[in-house]
């Protein structure tokens, strides 16, 4: 068949898929290191929050007013939806090549 015939069947260029794939893996290797930022900003947090509520206590035994509490922001204490949730979506990868006759150079599209 035609490049369009298989296009409208659900095929993509075997091309496109490479390249979708590549990005792919480029996308989640970045999502990796910004999860392990976000990790490691968070655990500073909570040791500063630690270190906070400590010199705090002891500024109230020594009878001084600690100053005022600032609050951090909402994407450190609560993370927005899907960053570190432990929420995981998996994608399955369609086969390379369709074997079907006239199917060459295309990837059947899921």
């Amino acid at each position: 068949g035609s490049r369009q015939e298989m296009l409208l069947k659900g095929y993509i260029p075997v091309e496109d898929y490479v390249g979708i794939m590549a990005l792919n893996k480029e996308l989640r290797e970045q999502n990796k290191c910004l999860r392990s930022g976000l990790v490691d900003i968070r655990v500073e947090y909570e040791r500063l929050c630690s270190e906070d509520a400590f010199l705090r206590e002891r500024m109230l035994r020594s009878g001084l007013e600690p100053p005022l509490e600032l609050t951090a922001p909402e994407c450190v204490v609560r993370p927005a939806s899907g960053l570190g949730g432990g929420h995981s979506v998996s994608f399955s990868r369609p086969g390379t090549a369709c074997s079907r006759p006239g199917t060459a150079g295309f990837a059947q599209a899921e």
